[in-house]
């Protein structure tokens, strides 16, 4: 089997047709998906039977409610496919998406520009789990982290540090959808927090590549822009979730008072 397609999902009702037809209606055949719920509470499970009944690729398994990370994770430890292709709950693939990929043969295939000769030369927003496709021998063992923020960098520092080869500047594959309220959009002290042990885990993960000045200084640059990017820029918007979250309290404690006193 060429591919295996990971589809972490929670509470995803309102896109999940959308994502899992775009699977169906891929012009290669050459795949599975395995789907991972998340411990949904709406009709998502009752999706997933449907698609299953659909066509045997699809594959379900129930993974309670541990986060993204650990839906991942639970994907790959059955995947059988030379390749792993992480396709978000509310995105979608083109529908040439893996028949453009099947002449690679690189560790990672990304869609994204890096620099000739520097895999880790691209900002540290770059490396995320859906912008690349990655051969499964090469991240057996490598591991999302139990993160609300930065788990799937944290994953393909490690991946890029083992890999061989790497293909970039590929035509895309992938449809990304911004959804408010969503994991990505939602701030907290807790993303904060990942995102800083998010830095340790990442040196950790390239140390075995920081041969000479040179790549000792990519890392510096782009551990410098992770900090900036995931620790710095979060620090107010979590600010502002907790005044929101003090304030949503305050006024619905109020209302529950006066209700009472009537």
């Amino acid at each position: 089997m060429r591919y295996s397609i990971i589809v972490p999902i929670y509470n995803a009702r309102d896109y999940l047709r959308e994502c899992l037809d775009s699977v169906l209606s891929q012009s290669c055949s050459d795949w599975e998906c395995i789907c991972v719920d998340d411990g949904s509470e709406d009709f998502s499970p009752f999706i997933l039977d449907e698609y299953v009944k659909k066509d045997s690729r699809f594959k379900v398994i129930s993974n309670g409610h541990n986060g993204v990370g650990a839906a991942r994770n639970a994907g790959m430890d059955i995947a059988r496919g030379d390749y792993v292709v992480f396709l978000d709950a509310d995105d979608t693939l083109l529908p040439d998406a893996l028949d453009g990929l099947k002449g690679e043969t690189a560790d990672i295939v990304s869609f994204l520009p890096l620099r000739k000769g520097g895999i880790f030369d691209s900002l540290a927003g770059n490396m995320i789990a859906w912008n690349a496709i990655y051969r499964r021998e090469v991240v057996t063992g490598v591991r999302f982290p139990a993160f609300v923020n930065c788990e799937d960098l944290v994953f393909a520092a490690e991946a890029y540090a083992r890999a061989k080869s790497v293909v970039a500047g590929v035509k895309p594959w992938y449809c990304h959808r911004a959804v408010s309220g969503s994991a990505y959009n939602s701030h907290s002290w807790r993303r904060v927090a990942d995102s800083w042990r998010s830095i340790g885990m990442m040196v950790r993960a390239y140390r075995p590549t920081l041969k000479g000045l040179r790549m000792r200084l990519v890392l510096y640059r782009k551990m410098t822009m992770h900090f900036l990017l995931h620790v710095v820029a979060e620090v107010p918007r979590a600010m502002k979730e907790s005044v929101r979250g003090f304030l949503r309290r305050v006024f619905t404690f109020n209302d529950i008072a006066e209700e009472t006193y009537l």
